[in-house]
């Protein structure tokens, strides 16, 4: 078996990502901020700023990320942070800890939207920490300058445990984007 290397991270063929979907997960990287607004039927609705930071290092086949949220009035709202881990198999794969110590693995793909660079959208795969959840949905859109989300989730605190709208958030870009991937980064 062949063994390479991304930086000090080794792979080999059955765990190295696809070049493509790195390519485009990177343009993610730098700080974000903006406002949303969280919505549910167990819950008053409120409004939130939020700074997201994606980091990509060449080292590492993936981006760290830390999202932080500050409600209306002033007080922590949320935390969480993780990777997004693009698969060989064109599967992206999010892993990520939150404040109240709910952890989740979310899995989906990289889509092409009209108007937009790529839409990211993943469904949970594994909820830990917190009974009330049975699914989450995430779908984040990269519009240029502009980041946008919507979360879902589905719990039992509902009638119906469906997926329900949850958050939505516009973000825009504070830092310069990455250069393109040199060629030999991924030799």
């Amino acid at each position: 078996m062949t063994i390479g290397r991304v930086g000090s991270t080794r792979w080999s063929p059955d765990t190295k990502p696809r070049d493509a979907d790195l390519r485009r997960l990177r343009r993610l990287h730098g700080r974000w901020e903006g406002s949303g607004s969280g919505h549910y039927p167990t819950i008053e609705s409120f409004a939130y700023e939020e700074v997201l930071t994606f980091e990509y290092d060449p080292r590492y086949p993936f981006l760290r990320y830390e999202q932080q949220t500050v409600l209306g009035n002033g007080e922590a709202g949320h935390w969480e942070a993780g990777v997004i881990r693009p698969l060989p198999c064109g599967t992206v794969e999010v892993s990520n800890a939150q404040d109240g110590g709910r952890v989740e693995v979310l899995s989906g793909r990289l889509q092409d939207v009209d108007d937009a660079e790529f839409a990211l959208v993943l469904e949970s795969v594994h909820l830990g920490h917190d009974d009330r959840l049975v699914s989450t949905a995430r779908k984040f859109t990269l519009r240029g300058s502009e980041l946008s989300y919507a979360v879902e989730m589905a719990t039992k605190t509902t009638p119906e445990p469906i997926l329900q709208r949850h958050l939505t958030a516009k973000l825009l870009r504070q830092t310069a984007p990455l250069d393109p991937i040199p060629s030999d980064e991924f030799a």
